[in-house]
C-alpha cells in the first residue's frame, strides 16, 4: 500500500514529503528487511530526490537532516 505524508525538521522548519510502498511483511527486497519496499524523500515543492530506494539504494540520504527524516518514516512503518 502506498502511504505519502509530510515531515517539519524540526532544526531548520523545512517541510519534507514523502512516498512509501509498505507491505505487510518484510521481506529481503525491503529497507533493512523491513516492510518499506520503495521510498522517495523530497523537500516540499521540490522535484529533486534526496533520498530514493526501489528494492535497493538508488540514491543515500543527501545530508543528517534527510537522514533523520529516513528515521522517522521507518519508525513509523518498517
Amino acid at each position: 500500500m502506498w502511504k505519502q505524508g509530510q515531515i517539519v525538521a524540526l532544526e531548520s522548519n523545512t517541510i519534507y514529503s514523502y512516498w512509501a510502498k509498505v507491505y505487510e511483511t518484510g521481506s529481503e527486497h525491503g529497507i533493512n528487511q523491513g516492510r518499506v519496499r520503495k521510498l522517495t524523500i523530497r523537500k516540499q515543492g521540490e522535484t529533486c530526490d534526496l533520498y530514493n530506494y526501489d528494492r535497493g539504494l538508488d540514491l543515500p540520504p543527501a545530508n543528517e537532516e534527510v537522514d533523520t527524516i529516513l528515521n522517522i518514516i521507518l519508525a513509523k512503518y518498517n
